[in-house]
This record gives structure tokens, sequence and C-alpha cells, in this order.
């Protein structure tokens, strides 16, 4: 075995003046390599973002915690609470995908953040409901993508939106490694997305305990229900030269499986809710006057939010924000109890980065599933907002 000493005769047998050098070579070179190691990490991780706070007593009392066990503590079976308020806001928001090419945000997008934060300033934001389409055209290739950063923890930096994201995948999506999107839960302060379809559940209201109010958030994957509005076989952009539509009537043959145990779950989930407001959450309308228009493939989904009671299906896909109501008819029991006249409220709101103006879904009498035009209460393509308070919407616009 050689003894240690022999491997630095090189350097022992030279020149003291030739030492000094090279040791001095030495050391800057260790400093260099250690600054690329650094600079090398960041490279590689350029779009984690954890912010930190450090909020009254009072104030984080009225938010979810932006740790993953605080935002994943309202994904489970118990919920979450927010004590000391006596309303629960959040925002919704949908088709956020920005530009598949730099900048990868589009100047629309900006416009939207700014609007989601001034709204944040008059009503205190509690969360945000992502309804898909996050990243065009075609997803994300890893939960370290940089797709993250440029069109996502960027755009949405102001204050008021530093808060739990609660997200869906969409169409687009669902082109690109959408379990990449589930992985970046572990990665980020907000956006929270832990399996493809699932619950959020929080209450509110104590200020009085025997008051608290109960929501429930159902959230679901159409695109695995329906299947995908296209077909693009490779991950480029020049893919889509050659990309054919498709008409979302069914799952795709590796998703049947899922797609029975979505609607299993669906099924459960509203049957066991005992929540005072239910509101479900898809990427596709089930009713819509814009370019796709209204959903076939979620008619029965439709007729689950009838019979258990929502309150309201939040979705996106059209870029458009719209507002339809449509009320279950008046039915009588066995008992002759005639139950009451209830109404469901479909929110479209998918202008987040880009907006379409076709209407050709308002009773064009060539589709049944048009939208009647008093169904419709409010449509705005212009990148405007909707205030739902009290399921009365009203309009502004962003500025």
């Amino acid at each position: 075995m050689s003894h240690p000493s022999h491997f630095l005769l090189p350097f022992v047998s030279l020149p003291r003046n030739t030492k000094f050098v090279l040791l001095f070579l030495l050391l800057a070179s260790a400093m260099v390599s250690m600054l690329c190691l650094i600079s090398g990490l960041f490279l590689l991780a350029p779009d984690i973002h954890f912010f930190s706070s450090t909020p009254s007593e009072q104030d984080a009392n009225r938010q979810i915690s932006l740790t993953t066990i605080g935002r994943l503590s309202c994904v489970t079976e118990a919920g979450c609470v927010l004590s000391d308020t006596s309303q629960l806001n959040f925002l919704v928001v949908g088709d956020i995908g920005g530009l598949p090419v730099f900048p990868y945000y589009s100047y629309a997008q900006t416009k939207v953040a700014r609007a989601m934060a001034k709204t944040g300033r008059r009503h205190r934001t509690h969360f945000v409901v992502n309804v898909g389409d996050n990243f065009y055209f075609n997803g994300v290739q890893n939960a370290l993508d940089g797709r993250f950063e440029d069109s996502f923890e960027e755009i949405y930096d102001q204050p008021e939106l530093l808060v739990p994201w609660y997200t869906i995948a969409g169409n687009h999506d669902h082109l690109g490694n959408v379990t990449a999107q589930l992985a970046r839960t572990d990665f980020s302060s907000r956006w929270t997305f832990p399996r493809l379809f699932y619950k959020v559940r929080l209450s509110f209201d104590g200020l009085s305990p025997p008051s608290a109010v109960r929501v429930d958030l159902l959230m679901l994957d159409t695109v695995v229900l329906c299947g995908n509005t296209v077909d693009v076989q490779g991950d480029s952009l020049f893919s889509w030269l050659f990309a054919q539509k498709r008409e979302p009537n069914g799952p795709s043959a590796e998703h049947r499986q899922l797609a029975a145990q979505q609607w299993a779950s669906i099924e459960q989930q509203m049957r066991r809710s005992d929540a005072d407001y239910l509101f479900v959450v898809g990427h596709y309308p089930i009713h819509s006057v814009s370019e796709h228009g209204s959903f076939a493939c979620l008619r029965w989904l439709d007729s689950l939010l009838h019979s258990h009671g929502a309150n309201a299906y939040f979705s996106g896909h059209d870029h458009t924000l719209q507002h339809i109501r449509f009320g279950a008819a008046p039915s009588e029991d066995a008992k002759g109890t005639i139950a009451e006249d209830r109404h469901i409220h479909y929110i479209v709101s998918g202008a987040a980065s880009r907006t379409n103006r076709s209407a050709k879904h308002i009773e064009a009498k060539t589709c049944r599933e048009d939208v009647p035009k008093e169904a419709l209460l409010f449509r705005q393509t212009n990148n405007g907002e909707c205030h739902l308070s009290k399921f009365n919407c009203k309009e502004t616009t962003a500025q």
C-alpha cells in the first residue's frame, strides 16, 4: 500500500515560488468549484418559491398556512378551520396557461393578475381555485420545469395572491407530464395539486361556533372523465401542425379505469357531504354559450349536481367569463311534499390569459346543448371580473 505522502511528492519537490502559485491556484479552483456547485443548485431549481411571513395571531387564524401541511390540511376529511372570520373569500380563475414561447406569459395574463390582486386588497382572499389549462400548449415536463416560474410564480407574485392555489388539470396539461404538476405541490408554497381529483373542505365563522359554516369543493378531472379535445403526437410546437380535433365524449382507453373510480368517488362524496355549501370544480363546462359550448359528456355530472343539491359548478376551457343559472323543477315526493325550486350556478372563468368573443351557443336552435338566453345572467370577454356574492353576479372591469 502506498504511503499517503507519496501522493504529495510531485508538489513537495517543486520550488517554493511555484508551490505558492500552485497552492493559490488550487484554492481558487476550489472556490470556483464551490460557486459553480451553488449556482448549479439554483439553476436546477430556479422556480422553487417558499414565502414566509410573520402575521399577527389574528391574521394567522384567518388565513390558511402556506406550509405544505397547512395547505393540505384543507384536503383531509376533517378539513381546515378559519376562525375569527365571518366570511370566506376565494377567487376562481382558469386557463392561466400563458404562452409556449418566450416570455411564457401574455399581456392579458398580467392584466388579470393585477385585477386579482386589486380584488384581494378589497376582500381578503383566503385561497384561489384554479380550474386548469395551466401551461399552454403541452403542459410541463417535470416538477422543476421553468414554466412554473415564468408562467405562474412570477406572474402572480402580488402579496394578495400569496395564498394556496387549489388546482386541477385541463386538456392542455394532460398533453404533458400531468404527474409533474402533482409533484410540484411539494416545491411551492402556493401551488396545491395533490391528486387528479380531490376534495377541499373548510369551515369558517369562528365568531359564533354554533353557526360555523362548512364548505366543500370537489375538485374533478373532467379530461379523465370525457377525454381530450385534441390528439397531438409529440410535445413540440410543430406537432400541433398535425393535431386532430377530438370529440370529448368519453374517457380514453388509458383512463377508463381511472374514470370509473372518479365517478364512484364523485357520487360518494356528494352523498356524504354535510356541507352548507357544495361547489364542484372541473375544467370542461357543463353549460357554456361560447366557442366550445356545453359538454354532453357531463350530463350525468349535471344530474348529480341537482340530485345532491350542489350550489355551483366552476369551470374554464372557454376563454370567457360567464354566469349561467338553471333551476331544478319543483318535485313532489310520496307524501305530497313539494321540494323548493333550487338553482345551480354555472360559473365559467377561462379568460385568465386570453379571451374569445364567441357566443355561438346562445339558442342557436341547432344544438340541444345551447343555453337559453334567460339562463345567461352575465358574459364578459374583455378581461373583466365577476363578483359572486350570495350568488348575485355583477360586472366590473379590470383596469
